[in-house]
């Protein structure tokens, strides 16, 4: 629920798995800007599935950012990620979300 892949995945499921899997999770908070709320995580994660890309903003690590993006199979369905992790004195988020377009390329070159 705090890492860019692992919101990346939540942002994918089926609405009705998804809201079953958020009413279970402990919702930990790793860092202070590590969402805890069930429906701020939801409403984030619509956000994420639109965009199709998952963002840690400080939320699992304090200082590291990251962004991922879904590889999937010949179906369509995401099976795993292509994530950029970095600390923020290397990289902000922004700039980390320039290197969506080269991610997405490699992504697809690796999908089914």
């Amino acid at each position: 629920h705090c890492t860019a892949s692992g919101k990346l995945y939540l942002s994918q499921l089926p609405r009705r798995g998804r809201e079953r899997l958020l009413a279970t999770l402990p919702f930990e908070g790793y860092t202070s800007r590590t969402i805890t709320d069930p429906a701020v995580l939801d409403a984030a994660l619509e956000a994420l599935r639109a965009e199709q890309a998952g963002v840690d903003d400080q939320e699992f690590i304090d200082g590291m950012i990251a962004v991922a993006v879904p590889i999937t199979d010949a179906k369509g369905r995401m099976v795993a990620a292509l994530a950029c992790h970095a600390p923020t004195v290397r990289l902000s988020l922004e700039d980390a979300r320039g290197h969506l377009p080269a991610l997405r390329k490699a992504a697809k070159a690796m999908s089914g």
